[in-house]
């Protein structure tokens, strides 16, 4: 099993060229939010020094536990957890109203050698995904568990959201290092990682028939998936 240099969780607020930004469709019904993470998940991830597809997967989880713990309007914790059988058996990210971050990721060595690095849902293996809200001493946790059988991280989420939010959703996670320059001309490699997550909200009272509720989400969810992963990432791209 290999370990990082210090077991001590990375705890930072999250500085302004961090982004998450909620939007809403209101004539469609659709919602959602858009997440651009550079110092937050830069320092994440360059602290704790994993291995390339280690950094990535936990990357992704970091950008889908700051789309969903920016839900969070008062004080409160999400805590996303992973647990299973592959090569990363454990993943763990905490987002903190009102923005602070950590995340650890547990793997193996052995396992990870005789993967396709490039395989997210192979680095994950067979487990369970887990989300819990905290919301303070006063009001009961509520967590959902949905299975990971071989499946993505996003995918996995994309089934907590059938199951627990009962919503159509549209999710799209990624994460690579960024060339910064730098004004001497040197400049280094960061992390980054974005996130895309829109939702389809039921409407009671049968204003719009499903025909036209289908055709709204269907026109939703296609433009959603215009959105390229370097337009995530692209620090300059407003």
């Amino acid at each position: 099993m290999s370990e990082p240099a210090s077991r001590e969780a990375i705890e930072i607020a999250v500085p302004s060229d961090d982004v998450v930004m909620p939007f809403q469709a209101e004539q469609a019904d659709v919602l959602g939010r858009l997440v651009k993470l550079g110092p937050t998940v830069d320092t994440i991830l360059s602290r704790h020094d994993y291995p390339e597809p280690v950094s990535r997967l936990l990357g992704e989880a970091v950008a889908l536990t700051a789309l969903l713990g920016a839900s969070l309007k008062s004080e409160g914790k999400l805590i996303l957890q992973a647990s299973t059988d592959g090569a990363v058996d454990l993943l763990v990210v905490d987002f903190v109203v009102p923005g602070s971050m950590r995340a650890y990721a547990r793997y193996n060595e052995t396992k990870l050698a005789d993967l396709d690095k490039d395989d997210d849902a192979a680095l994950l293996g067979h487990g369970h995904l887990a989300m819990t809200i905290d919301r303070g001493q006063d009001v009961d946790r509520y967590q959902g568990v949905v299975p990971l059988e071989g499946t993505s991280l996003a995918d996995a989420a994309d089934t907590y959201f059938k199951q627990s939010e009962q919503l159509p959703s549209f999710l799209r996670l990624a994460v690579a290092r960024h060339f910064q320059a730098a004004e001497n001309g040197q400049g280094a490699w960061t992390w980054r990682a974005g996130g895309l997550l829109v939702q389809k909200l039921t409407r009671e009272g049968g204003i719009v028939s499903p025909k036209r509720f289908e055709e709204d989400w269907t026109r939703a969810k296609s433009l959603a998936e215009t959105v390229e992963d370097h337009e995530l990432l692209d620090p300059t791209l407003a």
